[in-house]
């Protein structure tokens, strides 16, 4: 029988399971924090891969928003070009659509108020409010005019005699008639040529420019009658 105060064998044996008890449960509780940690860890990776999920459908969204906007733009180009063409009336002389310009320093470009500036600046000059500058130096176009009324004329001049020939006394005199006041008006024929040059510019006719006309004109006539009249 043990003394008063010594540990009996079930006081040990409780002090024994307690002592292999207590690792025991400090493993278990530091497994259960490991677990939770891990699936803190898990969540928060779902929740990041759930944001850049919706980083990528954004940035989808924003490229084809941007795709689709380079092809608005892209066709209203097109559209304003055409319109240009079109004014101008030389398809062959403009050519393709010039490249695109390098954007200014500091100075963001927004594509659709440049075009809607360039619509705005096609749309005033078919008003005939912007005057397009001439492709030729005035003073060659009315040089042009000039030749090129008295060749016209003329010619019509010397067809009509040609076609007298064989027509009756009346016809004929009639006829020919009309090829001298085709030969007389060969002159200022130019004229209504070298007025509608500059009206499709918004150009207008100066008394420098009437003179090279009705000069030329004259020259040229007075030449050709001479040639052609006999």
């Amino acid at each position: 029988m043990s003394e008063i105060g010594d540990p009996t064998p079930r006081d040990r044996y409780r002090r024994a399971v307690a002592a292999l008890a207590e690792p025991l449960h400090d493993r278990v509780a530091g497994h259960d924090r490991a677990d939770q940690a891990l699936l803190a860890g898990r969540r928060e990776i779902a929740a990041r891969v759930a944001d850049s999920a919706t980083l990528v459908r954004a940035s989808d969204e924003d490229v084809a928003r941007a795709r689709a906007g380079v092809r608005e733009t892209d066709d209203e180009a097109a559209r304003i070009w055409r319109e240009l063409r079109a004014f101008a009336g030389r398809r062959g002389e403009l050519g393709p659509p010039p490249p695109a310009l390098a954007p200014e320093p500091n100075r963001p470009a927004y594509p659709a108020e440049l075009l809607a500036h360039a619509d705005r600046t096609v749309a005033r000059a078919r008003r005939g409010e912007l005057r397009m500058p001439p492709p030729l130096p005035i003073w060659l176009a009315m040089l042009a005019a000039g030749l090129l009324g008295a060749l016209i004329l003329a010619g019509v001049g010397r067809a009509l005699l040609v076609a007298a020939h064989g027509m009756p006394t009346g016809e004929r005199s009639a006829t020919r008639i009309v090829a001298e006041i085709a030969f007389f008006a060969a002159p200022v024929a130019g004229i209504p040529l070298a007025l509608a040059w500059l009206s499709r510019y918004g150009q207008p006719m100066t008394p420098r420019g009437f003179a090279v006309v009705l000069g030329t004109g004259i020259v040229v006539g007075c030449g050709l009658f001479g040639l052609l009249a006999h």
